[in-house]
């Protein structure tokens, strides 16, 4: 949610030079201090998809087991 605000005040406004690299390590700091790295969108749908294969991958290989 930090970096969708940080896209939509740098789409709406370029900041001076000084300000931007001020506000950029800022995101940086408080990203770093709160433990919650950005993940794109991208990102987050290749990670649900190995988490649905993952779990696909389990339930055959239990019913495979379940059979022997």
């Amino acid at each position: 949610a930090i970096w969708e605000l940080y896209r939509l005040i740098d789409w709406l406004m370029r900041l001076p030079e000084a300000l931007e690299k001020d506000f950029k390590q800022r995101m940086f700091d408080y990203e770093r201090s709160k433990a919650m790295p950005y993940v794109t969108s991208i990102e987050w749908m290749a990670k649900q998809e190995g988490l649905e294969e993952g779990w696909q991958k389990g339930q055959q290989e239990g019913w495979q087991k379940g059979r022997q």
